[in-house]
């Protein structure tokens, strides 16, 4: 079977994510959550192609450093949304991959509004040389993009370098994975993440509108995966922020409220759940 449906078939049942990063001497404190379900997964007899959904549930806590800010509903923030891949086989080196996310994204103040809905969309190619290396490229559209720019490329190359060994080059995060004991792996890693919510009550600053939040940060740090029992592995990382951005923006993303964020020490952990079967 070609190894990006390997992939796509082995996506896990449920992950789960809380992520903080210290607050400092920061204008706004935040708290990520995160729950993605797979819902369904079917591959296609001839194995040619195979089809998934995911359940995307997000939420963000945010608290603010600024007065005016404390009473105007801006202190949670929800993401929503179901994700449909299909993974399609072109040849014996070629896949094509298509990811479609209708979603809503808001603090839902005055109940769901079309500015709410949030679609993005990723269209991937893969090319894979051999089985322990794959190159993927393609675009994205994300409608919601924590930095305003909706078309953006994907790259990526991975490579298996030995049995304990994996590295991993993208324009979002780049990556190398040892295991160090058989329910181990240490991951150092380097990448972006980031958010963009629309508000729901647009916010008037003097003779401007702020419609939406972007959240920004480049972190570099240590990802432990811990593997708890079958099918349930225990996921942390610890790291630094080497850059953030949160901003208030209007409808053309530019800034109506940036706040002053300090780089500090992040933090997440979470849970990988996968049901009757054997993942590592």
């Amino acid at each position: 079977m070609n190894s990006c449906l390997l992939l796509a078939q082995q996506q896990d049942d449920i992950t789960t994510e809380a992520s903080y990063t210290l607050e400092g001497d920061s204008d706004v404190d935040q708290i990520n959550y995160k729950i993605h379900a797979k819902l369904f997964s079917k591959m296609r007899k001839n194995y040619k192609a195979i089809f998934s959904t995911k359940l995307i549930a997000e939420r963000s806590d945010v608290s603010y450093n600024v007065p005016i800010l404390q009473e105007n509903e801006l202190d949670q923030f929800y993401n929503l949304g179901i994700e449909l891949t299909y993974v399609r086989i072109i040849n014996q080196k070629w896949n094509a991959v298509g990811v479609f996310r209708p979603q809503l994204s808001s603090n839902f103040a005055s109940g769901i509004t079309s500015d709410d809905f949030n679609p993005n969309l990723v269209v991937i190619f893969n090319y894979s040389s051999k089985p322990d290396r794959r190159l993927s490229f393609g675009t994205t559209y994300l409608s919601n993009s924590p930095i305003g720019i909706p078309i953006l490329p994907y790259i990526n190359y991975w490579q298996k370098l030995s049995d304990k060994a994996e590295m991993n080059l993208g324009l979002y995060e780049s990556s190398y994975s040892y295991k160090v004991f058989k329910e181990t792996t240490l991951t150092a890693f380097f990448g972006f993440e980031g958010f963009n919510y629309n508000i729901s009550n647009n916010l008037n600053v003097g003779n401007r509108v702020a419609e939406s939040v972007n959240y920004v940060e480049v972190r570099s740090g240590i990802r432990v995966k811990q593997k708890l029992s079958e099918g349930i592995h225990f996921n942390v990382h610890t790291g630094y922020t080497l850059s953030r951005n949160f901003d208030f923006v209007d409808d053309s993303q530019d800034e109506v409220i940036g706040f002053d964020m300090k780089n500090n020490l992040s933090i997440a952990a979470g849970l990988i759940i996968n049901f009757g079967t054997k993942k590592q």
